[in-house]
């Protein structure tokens, strides 16, 4: 239906419009990290819109860096989970059998663990830091692609059309390559944005444990996270970068479900 429509470029445009001082944070707020002790624990103000934190530095411009941070490195952690889900998704959905036996025993023993419970014990094993913050989540995120890529490969392969290409002799590699794997990512398109959202929610919730990225890097969790010894004193300091946080993240799963709905094949169609 037109409406549909109308409502996903209403989201797209709000979606991409938040997305704006993100990606150019770095150009619009440089000044961050700059400390200022004759500014400490400011409250929200004209001059400081968000107040400052307990080294004066303006929560409005960290916030912003804190959040480029964390989509860049969720943004990042996908493309690999995606890369490293549609190679093993699409060879064991393809080829089944042992394959698809040593798949389905990985993905249920790494499904068998809650992610968060998961990331904590693969940082506490290999230590703090970016490279391993990004490990430890491709190793739990990975799944929720292959999984999905897998039941639309073993779809698919039984088609008219595939079994057509068997018969004139195609190989198998591009049958995957060129027939199959084009056609599994109208699914894969919204749970890629869904999963971003997901992410830097994971990302700050390790940042907020201190498993995540360290300081004095900005990063909403760690903002957060120092903000708490001072919620009776400066509420904004945990108030302000979990309202950002909270709120990229609602536009990221409605922009998310929005592309869901446009992609499904059993949706109605557009009445022009």
């Amino acid at each position: 239906m037109r409406t549909n429509r109308n409502r996903l470029i209403a989201v797209s445009v709000v979606f991409l419009a938040l997305l704006v001082p993100v990606v150019f944070s770095s150009c619009i707020f440089p000044h961050g990290n700059d400390l200022d002790m004759n500014d400490v624990l400011r409250a929200p103000s004209s001059r400081h819109w968000f107040g400052t934190d307990n080294l004066g530095r303006d929560l409005l411009e960290r916030s912003f860096n804190g959040l480029r941070l964390s989509l860049g490195l969720a943004l990042s952690i996908q493309v690999i989970c995606i890369c490293l889900g549609a190679v093993v998704g699409s060879v064991a959905g393809y080829y089944g059998g042992v394959v698809d036996r040593v798949y389905v025993l990985v993905q249920n023993v790494v499904m068998s663990f809650p992610s968060l419970i998961a990331s904590l014990c693969l940082i506490a094993m290999l230590g703090t830091g970016i490279r391993t913050l990004v490990l430890a989540l491709v190793v739990v995120e990975w799944v929720t692609y292959a999984r999905l890529i897998r039941s639309e490969v073993i779809t698919l392969k039984e088609s008219d059309y595939i079994q057509g290409c068997r018969a004139i002799g195609a190989s198998n590699a591009r049958i995957l390559s060129r027939h199959i794997l084009p056609n599994v990512v109208g699914p894969v398109i919204p749970i890629f944005t869904l999963m971003i959202g997901h992410t830097v929610l994971a990302i700050s919730g390790l940042g907020f444990l201190g498993f995540g990225v360290q300081p004095p890097t900005a990063e909403i969790g760690l903002m957060i996270n120092d903000g708490v010894t001072y919620l009776t004193r400066a509420f904004w300091m945990v108030f302000c970068p979990a309202a950002v946080l909270v709120l990229y993240a609602v536009v990221m799963n409605v922009f998310g479900d929005e592309l869901r709905e446009w992609f499904n094949p059993q949706r109605e169609n557009v009445v022009l």
